[in-house]
């Protein structure tokens, strides 16, 4: 990822992504979920963006909420794993992901 840096690390066996719609994964964040509570609110641009009405902890208690009743639990964070991916970066911007 950081060519020049050393040689490049071969244990990466895959690549995890939230925001899936075929999950293979999930953590249960339930014990942690009161956590996300004390994140700062959006910026303000954002915010205006989002309407005057939003609620990042409920926001993040609904999403955490959907994917925990699909995966069991209280409040969960999906993710899909992509094995074998290897990822190459060069001055900032991805070149090319390519699946081994």
């Amino acid at each position: 990822m950081f060519p020049g840096k050393g040689d490049p690390w071969q244990g990466i066996t895959g690549v995890f992504v939230g925001g899936s719609s075929a999950p293979t994964h999930f953590v249960d964040v339930t014990e942690t979920i009161s956590a996300g509570g004390g994140v700062p609110g959006p910026a303000p641009c954002l915010h205006r963006g989002l309407g005057h009405r939003f609620d990042p902890d409920r926001f993040l208690r609904d999403m955490a909420g959907y994917d925990g009743m699909a995966a069991g639990c209280d409040y969960a964070v999906v993710l899909q794993r992509f094995p074998g991916l290897t990822i190459r970066r060069t001055l900032g911007t991805f070149r090319g992901i390519s699946v081994r």
